[in-house]
């Protein structure tokens, strides 16, 4: 059975955990996951990312991503064939005082992720949802 690899982008957040978990418990393949923990430095979901890893540390790696630094995206994509996009309306670790602010920021994370998928060069398949 060939095993394919999937980016799974805010990997900690509910949405990001449960398609984690889908992917684990599909008996039909086999994947590899890259689970691409979003932050800006400035928050620690180290033990967050330790209990996702705990799932199946044979089958998913983490990685630290800056939804706005197009470069630490690509790194994480690398090899993946298919990417899931959780972003964030309601950042917790930034102050964004109107919603304005924030679907701005929401939009830039997203094209920054798509942008990275396209720079992969190994991304067929990307699938984005709002958190």
């Amino acid at each position: 059975m060939p095993i394919q690899c999937v980016a799974v982008f805010n990997a900690t957040s509910i949405k990001g955990e449960a398609v984690i978990k889908g992917l684990l418990a599909d008996t039909r393949k086999q994947y590899m996951i890259s689970a691409c923990i979003c932050t800006d430095g400035t928050q620690d979901d180290s033990k967050q990312a330790q209990e996702l890893e705990a799932l199946d540390p044979e089958h998913i790696t983490i990685h630290y991503v800056n939804l706005d630094d197009l470069h630490s995206c690509v790194r994480a994509l690398t090899g993946a064939e298919g990417a899931f996009v959780v972003t964030d309306f309601y950042p917790t670790h930034r102050q964004l005082t109107h919603d304005s602010e924030r679907g701005d920021q929401e939009e830039r994370h997203a094209r920054v992720v798509v942008d990275a998928c396209a720079a992969s060069g190994s991304v067929k398949h990307e699938q984005s949802i709002s958190a």
